[in-house]
């Protein structure tokens, strides 16, 4: 594999700020070698390397620089550590790490046990293999949180080695096969799933996020590293609202780079899982990966893969049981673009999920809750047929939004297949006017396009408490809005999404799962002689920042804000034959 522009140089921060440059080695960097290994004291030394005697040292630099690969760290502008692929033969090499002791224990170790499996599939290897000092505990769970495995201990040393993704390798290379949608469809029904004995109704789609897993990321505002899942799951089952008699709860996989691939951009993937292993490239700038409001962290991929996974899982098994709702809570990454991240999302899970319920020959209602408006799929499926999206937004959010009332695809008027429509709504619309404008428009579309099932992504940061958006509905109006949802099709998708509060929006999922089971629920309790089930259970309803009243608008508002709201629904109807 030869240097490139994607690979190299590769950068990050470590745990002390100092900058940490990675990059091939070049013979201009002997001397500097040289010197850092002589500066290595005695304590450093691993397995009795570097050799102490300085003759035997150097040619045991010049014997590392003989090897497969190799490349060297740079922390500000000094040469500060060394790593080595030494070919093993039968697929197998192994990788060497010499950090300096001043740069030691600084995360420099970690970042490179990582870029080694990336590196090392890249290379071709199916095996990385490594050997530590048994006294360096450290650096024995360094390598085991990067994927390693102890293979054997010996008085001196412990052998440790990984099993290489080929996939990574593919990716890295630029040579991943891009699936079709047949072959996509066939990706996504190889998942693994494991599926409850009875056929339910309803089912929640779990999605565990581990602390121990990736400690540091709670600290980073995006939806795909919080507790929203556990959360609602336990706001659910403390409500009953997960009776085995309609609900089932299924336990999530993780979906592969090569169904992400059926729709983004390849180099994208690749910069994304470059960034998993804790660094950032040239190339990531222009794909918005690390930017204030895309943040690179570690194993960003893995969380985006695992909410790509539990998106497509709902999807396909609404697709193949008799299951009438699905939701997962940890998804609605539908701001990234094929090509770059944006808004907190990595993986578009809702475009994919939307792909592939059309590949599979589904008429697909794509209903967008979300307070910003649902650009990226409105331009990625308006040429197929199959495929009907509908945007509910806060006018003006972003600064420069696309999208207007005044802006409609004509559907089956103009020949053009498929489709969009906007409806931007003003800053501060309450319950009344959002249940105005969504009755005025979702029914009358699904009663015109006729879809098989609703994908809704349904996120909460339209309601007053998130400080997201403008926008003021209580958390009861918000769960009356998705209770209309189901009536619109035979099956229905819903989607989480939201880099707001966890408990706030854990809550607010936990009342829209009340509202999309509560003719299932109901069901239940009449059979077994119980009464109907409130639309917001109170244990829901606690806290202050939650009420089932309408939050209060002064005359003057309301009155403009229904205005605008009838002058959309009146560009709706004048530019749109099917909402007429």
């Amino acid at each position: 594999m030869g240097e490139s522009n994607l690979i190299f140089p590769c950068k990050f921060r470590d745990r002390y700020g100092r900058n940490v440059e990675i990059r091939p080695y070049r013979e201009g960097d002997f001397d500097q070698l040289l010197d850092m290994y002589d500066r290595f004291e005695p304590k450093a030394e691993a397995q009795g390397l570097p050799p102490a005697e300085k003759g035997v040292r150097d040619n045991w630099v010049k014997g590392i620089l003989q090897g497969d690969w190799h490349v060297i760290v740079w922390v500000d502008d000094k040469l500060a550590g060394q790593a080595a692929f030494f070919d093993m033969g039968g697929g197998r090499a192994e990788w060497g790490i010499f950090i300096h002791q001043d740069y030691q224990a600084a995360g420099i170790g970690t970042v490179l046990s990582s870029l080694g499996r990336v590196w090392g599939a890249a290379l071709g290897l199916t095996a990385a293999w490594l050997v530590v000092d048994t006294c360096n505990e450290r650096a024995i769970s360094v390598f085991r949180k990067s994927g390693y495995r102890i293979k054997g201990r010996m008085d001196m040393e412990v052998d440790m080695d990984s099993a290489l993704n080929a996939e990574h390798g593919q990716l890295i290379r630029g040579e991943l096969a891009i699936p079709d949608s047949a072959s996509f469809a066939a990706i996504v029904d190889e998942l693994p799933l494991s599926l409850p004995a009875e056929s339910k109704p309803c089912l929640f789609i779990n999605f565990n996020f581990e602390r121990r897993q990736a400690p540091n990321l709670l600290d980073c505002a995006c939806p795909i590293v919080t507790y929203r899942s556990s959360l609602t799951k336990s706001s659910c089952q403390r409500s009953g609202l997960l009776d085995e008699s309609f609900a089932a709860v299924i336990e999530a996989p993780t979906a592969n780079f090569a169904s992400a691939a059926a729709w983004h951009d390849q180099g994208y993937l690749a910069n994304l899982l470059l960034a998993g292993a804790g660094v950032t490239t040239d190339a990531m700038s222009e794909r918005r990966i690390g930017a204030p409001d895309a943040p690179g962290f570690v194993d960003v991929h893995k969380h985006a893969l695992r909410s790509l996974g539990a998106t497509l899982s709902a999807a396909r098994l609404l697709v193949e049981t008799p299951a009438r709702v699905a939701f997962n809570p940890c998804g609605g990454q539908h701001e990234a673009a094929p090509d770059r991240a944006f808004r907190q999302c990595y993986i578009n899970d809702s475009a994919l999920a939307v792909q592939y319920l059309t590949a599979k020959g589904l008429r697909v209602l794509y209903l967008d809750l979300d307070a910003h408006h649902g650009e990226v799929l409105q331009k990625s499926f308006e040429n197929n047929p199959n495929a009907l999206t509908c945007s509910f937004y806060e006018a003006g959010i972003p600064p420069g939004a696309t999208g207007s009332a005044s802006d409609i695809e004509r559907f089956f008027g103009d020949g053009r297949p498929g489709g969009h429509v906007d409806v931007p709504l003003p800053a501060n619309t309450n319950d009344e006017l959002y249940r105005l404008a969504f009755e005025s428009v979702a029914p009358v579309l699904a009663g015109r396009f006729r879809p098989d099932i609703v994908v809704a992504q349904i996120s909460a940061d339209t309601i007053a408490a998130d400080n997201t958006s403008k926008m003021c509905l209580t958390c009861g109006g918000y769960s009356e809005i998705l209770a209309m949802i189901p009536s619109l099709a035979p099956k229905a998708l819903f989607i989480g999404g939201n880099a707001g509060s966890p408990d706030i929006i854990a809550r607010s999922y936990a009342l829209a799962w009340s509202a999309l089971t509560r003719d299932y629920f109901n069901s239940i309790s009449r059979e077994n002689g119980g009464p109907p089930v409130r639309m917001c259970p109170p244990d829901l309803l606690s806290g202050a920042f939650i009420s089932e009243e309408t939050i209060p608008l002064s005359p003057e508002i309301f009155s403009r804000n229904c205005d605008c709201v009838k002058d959309v629904l009146y560009s709706l109807r004048k530019s749109n034959p099917m909402l007429r």
